[in-house]
C-alpha cells in the first residue's frame, strides 16, 4: 500500500479519535484494559478475628472505655 493511501487511512483514524475523545472525554483504556489486583479471599480466621474486634470495640464503647485489642495469636485473645 502506497503512502498515499495508508494517508488516508490515518486521517480516518485521527477522525474517529477525536470524535470518541468529544463523546466519552472521561474514558481511559487503562479501567478497561489494565491488569488488576484481585480481591484476597476471606478466611474463617479472618471473619472471626474481625468479629472479635468489632465486639471488644462495642463493649468498649458501651462502658466508656478505650477499645481493645485484638491479638492475632487465638491463645491470648485480648491485649491491654
Amino acid at each position: 500500500m502506497g503512502r498515499a493511501e495508508q494517508a488516508k487511512y490515518y486521517e480516518m483514524a485521527r477522525k474517529e479519535k477525536e470524535l470518541h475523545l468529544q463523546m466519552h472525554p472521561g474514558w481511559s483504556a487503562r479501567d478497561n484494559y489494565a491488569t488488576h489486583t484481585k480481591k484476597k479471599k476471606k478466611t474463617k480466621r479472618d471473619v472471626i478475628a474481625h468479629q472479635q474486634q468489632q465486639q471488644a470495640m462495642t463493649h468498649a464503647d458501651a462502658a466508656g472505655l478505650p477499645p481493645l485489642r485484638v491479638k492475632e495469636d487465638p491463645g491470648q485473645q485480648y491485649m491491654f
